[in-house]
């Protein structure tokens, strides 16, 4: 995939189909999903920094437009509410960066869409294989930063190398309570990379199984018609000590369209930082 194109129609992994549920069986996870009641004059910002409700799961649509603004695909967060569509995040790569830069804004106007007044961001390593999702603070390793300023680093998105034969493996990590004391000074790449586990959410993709009568990799998506086109980039993110309870899930429903459906403690912010490491890869 090119960095200055912007163009993620190529997929890396094994393609990933619904497998469809047996006729009078019931689903778990997020079968039961409800839309927000968001009130107009909710603020957006604190919004998207807030995690879900604990007694709900929140569902959104992306949609993708390729070969956007400056030659970049520009990707748009929606929260489906009880009176329609609300647009929630706008995001594009950064092309001028030596590794995959994506910056986040909340104002959905190209005007406002510089590399100086981002509200959040997602970058990789040079080998794409580690993400960090951050807020617009300051970069400590730029000059003396004081703990108001400094970035927070909001989640951490691994991928295992892969081929297109091979579904893909993925693993998330995320503040559990939402208190960053558990962490300290340190970063969720460093917890991780540490075994300092303590507070934090470690989730990984639920992997699909192989079905010999339509000859492709299946997994059975939560919700009716939340993903309807096999791609490789549908997948689902849960705890391996209980994998009926899905925490986030994201498919594909049209040519640039799909569902990005999550639950607490994720924040809107964390979930679409998800969805743009996934559209890199």
């Amino acid at each position: 995939m090119s960095d200055q194109g912007g163009d993620d129609r190529e997929e890396e992994g094994a393609t990933i189909h619904h497998e469809e549920e047996e006729e009078g069986a019931s689903g778990g996870g997020m079968a039961d999903l409800s839309t927000v009641n968001l009130d107009d004059e909710v603020d957006t910002r604190d919004f998207v920094l807030s995690p879900a409700p604990k007694d709900m799961c929140v569902q959104c649509k992306v949609e993708r437009t390729p070969g956007g603004v400056g030659g970049q695909a520009v990707y748009r967060l929606f929260l489906e509410t009880t009176r329609g569509n609300r647009f929630m995040l706008v995001g594009r790569k950064y092309a001028k960066s030596r590794t995959s830069n994506y910056h986040i804004w909340v104002e959905d106007n190209p005007a406002f869409w510089t590399n100086k007044n981002y509200f959040a961001k997602a970058r990789s390593n040079g080998e794409k294989t580690e993400y960090t999702v951050f807020d617009s603070g300051l970069n400590p390793k730029k000059g003396k930063v004081s703990k108001s300023n400094m970035r927070k680093d909001l989640c951490v998105a691994l991928y295992s190398p892969t081929d297109k034969k091979t579904p893909r493996k993925i693993k998330v990590i995320v503040p559990g309570e939402g208190d960053r004391e558990t962490i300290k000074n340190s970063s969720l790449s460093d917890c991780h990379h540490k075994g300092r586990l303590s507070g934090l959410l470690v989730l990984e993709n639920k992997q699909p199984h192989w079905s010999n009568a339509s000859r492709s990799y299946v997994l059975k998506f939560e919700g009716k018609r939340r993903v309807t086109i096999a791609s490789a980039k549908n997948f689902m993110l849960v705890q391996s000590k209980n994998p009926a309870h899905v925490y986030f899930q994201f498919g594909k429903i049209g040519e640039d369209l799909f569902t990005c459906d999550f639950r607490w403690p994720m924040s809107p912010l964390q979930a679409f930082g998800i969805v743009l490491t996934s559209f890199d890869k």
